[in-house]
């Protein structure tokens, strides 16, 4: 939330939209955050992790939490950003853990 808030709001002087879904389904959390204002390149993780793209302050975050997401869950949960409709999407896939999780 604090980046789409931030980064949006850093390009646009007009109304910026942002949207917060989370959804539960078949032992899966998606948290969607949406925003207006601003879009994502493409292979935007993968650009940041072989620095085909520079980081702006963002990158190094994105990869962090993408990392601690795969250490604490596995490497098929994590982040998935794209485009949709003039908003730029960020999803997060974890599975839903009762209890502390334990590894």
């Amino acid at each position: 939330m604090e980046n789409a808030v931030h980064y949006a709001l850093e390009q646009i002087t007009d109304e910026c939209i942002i949207n917060l879904t989370c959804v539960y389904s078949q032992g899966l959390i998606q948290i969607y955050v949406k925003n207006s204002g601003s879009e994502f390149p493409d292979d935007l993780l993968e650009n940041l992790r072989t620095h085909k793209i520079q980081e702006q302050g963002l990158g190094i975050a994105l990869l962090n939490i993408e990392e601690r997401i795969q250490l604490m869950f596995g490497q098929q949960y994590g982040l998935h950003f794209y485009n949709e409709n003039d908003f730029a999407v960020v999803k997060m896939e974890i599975p839903y853990v009762k209890d502390d999780y334990r590894g």
